[in-house]
């Protein structure tokens, strides 16, 4: 797998609505973070993280807010994207020394 694209998502329901279901929107999310292929991810508890190949990355940058606002919610997706077009460090790589 081509790793040129780390993705730091965190996606913040801001419709007025109950906590639980803030929080069943985030797992949702995060669910399919986890079933999508040919990315890799990596949940913290403050932003998930995903890298991958550029354009996959972005397609599921896009699944995963279309998922977010579905019922016609209103949310804030806090991004930061650091991009290569030849190659990054990995996940692993960049935290190896803090496990």
């Amino acid at each position: 797998m081509k790793i040129n694209t780390t993705i730091g998502l965190q996606i913040i329901p801001i419709s007025e609505m109950k906590s639980d279901l803030k929080y069943s929107i985030i797992d949702k999310i995060i669910k399919y973070l986890k079933r999508s292929k040919n990315v890799n991810v990596h949940v913290g508890p403050l932003e998930t993280t995903i890298e991958g190949e550029y354009n996959v990355c972005m397609n599921i940058l896009y699944n995963a807010i279309k998922i977010a606002a579905s019922n016609d919610f209103t949310i804030f997706a806090n991004l930061k994207i650091i991009y290569n077009p030849k190659s990054i460090l990995t996940i692993d790589e960049k935290i190896i020394n803090y496990k």
